[in-house]
């Protein structure tokens, strides 16, 4: 792996001089969350997919636990006061944890066991100073573009550092574990997100095995990431997506020009984002009752195709949602089944790109609850754009449908 990018200036602090406690650099915990994702795709991509089942009858794999470790390592090395939630528990991660020192440290003699630690050390180190440096350009970049520019509440740039007792990161470091234990490797995806004031700004969404659509990069794993700390959508290492880069045409052109003035939207672009090539995605065991009529009401009026795209996971559903490869435009599930850890990211993404996410009755997430509540009991509608949403919301609330 060769991790290369020109210094800023000042230089920034490596991980052992970071913030104190008590105020947080929102931009040294972002790059944490994308530095950890990309180092916890390892034990996913290494360790054994052999599961197990948890008290709430899902599986889980050592590698969840493992994966989750990493991510929660590095994010408590910026601040030790930041609330974790994450979807594994303690137990989770502690056999995730003696899975990965049986499978590195087994029979290495301590003098070599202390220098492999010492070099994953300052690896880590090196890593997350790139990424670090990746974001601030990304913010720079785009303070500079937003100068006396009116532009949506969106793209409004939130303050670099805050309290650490206004921040809370959610955590699925394995994201479609079903799918993981049967090889589909797809739709695996580890998921961070970083909230303040119950207000999402960053989100990561990892795939460890590579995805479709997403410029390769110098990286180990695919990645995107963005939210209003950063005013926009992007893949690690690589542009901007386009969806986000054809909203903020769309409603801030100025800005847009002043960002990448040979940046050209095509006419294909133009096309997919028509109404008629929007589609919904969903699980295929999922697909029918409440949310096939809302699909086939909203392609009635004109507003969806008729066609439902099958996805597994609620990570790899974002990504297509972000992507928009084939259409992927809404996500319709006005049931329990997700946590706030499985929408976190999505939240920070979709909003910094002109979409929204939101329950069944349109309202906010609420991020405060603790874990043992983290199910979203009035289900989620997560969509590319904004009024789309907004029509999904209304016909939900006319028709008056039973979630069934």
């Amino acid at each position: 792996m060769t991790l290369t990018m020109a210094p800023l200036e000042p230089p920034s602090p490596p991980p052992s001089t970071m913030n104190s406690d008590q105020q947080v650099n929102l931009l040294e915990l972002a790059a944490a969350s994308l530095a950890s994702t990309i180092l916890a795709s390892r034990p996913i991509r290494t360790l054994s997919t052999t599961s197990r089942v948890k008290s709430d009858g899902s599986p889980v794999t050592d590698a969840d636990g493992a994966a989750q470790r990493i991510i929660c390592d590095l994010l408590r090395k910026v601040s030790s006061k930041i609330r974790i939630v994450g979807e594994e528990t303690l137990q989770e991660v502690e056999s995730g944890s003696k899975s990965i020192d049986q499978r590195f440290w087994q029979g290495v003699n301590p003098r070599k066991r202390r220098k492999g630690i010492q070099e994953k050390a300052k690896e880590e180190e090196v890593l997350f100073q790139n990424i670090f440096n990746e974001l601030c350009q990304r913010r720079k970049k785009m303070k500079e573009a937003m100068e006396g520019v009116s532009s949506p509440t969106n793209l409004l740039l939130i303050e670099e550092e805050v309290a650490a007792n206004r921040i809370s990161v959610f955590i699925d470091p394995l994201d479609g574990t079903s799918a993981y234990t049967k090889g589909n490797y797809t739709c695996v995806t580890t998921l961070v997100g970083i909230i303040v004031d119950n207000c999402p700004v960053f989100g990561v969404i990892g795939q460890p095995f590579g995805g479709e659509g997403i410029i390769e990069s110098e990286y180990e794993c695919a990645a995107v990431y963005g939210g209003t700390l950063i005013g926009g959508a992007f893949s690690v290492g690589g542009m901007e997506l386009k969806r986000s880069i054809m909203w903020k045409n769309a409603k801030v052109p100025i800005c847009s020009k002043k960002l990448d003035e040979e940046k050209v939207i095509d006419d294909d672009d133009v096309a997919t984002s028509s109404s008629m090539r929007r589609k919904a995605i969903i699980s295929k065991s999922r697909a029918g009752g409440v949310v096939q009529k809302c699909i086939n009401a909203l392609a009635s009026r004109g507003l969806l195709h008729r066609e439902l795209i099958h996805i597994t996971g609620a990570g790899y559903k974002t990504m297509c949602l972000l992507l928009g490869t084939h259409g992927e435009s809404l996500w319709f599930f006005p049931k329990p089944g997700t946590s706030l850890w499985d929408i976190a990211a999505a939240d920070a993404l979709l909003r910094v790109m002109g979409g929204k996410l939101s329950d069944k009755f349109g309202r906010d997430m609420d991020y405060s609850k603790e874990w043992m509540d983290a199910e979203n009991m009035d289900g989620i509608v997560a969509c590319s754009d904004s009024a789309l949403h907004a029509e999904c919301i209304k016909l939900y609330r006319e028709e008056g449908w039973d979630d069934v």
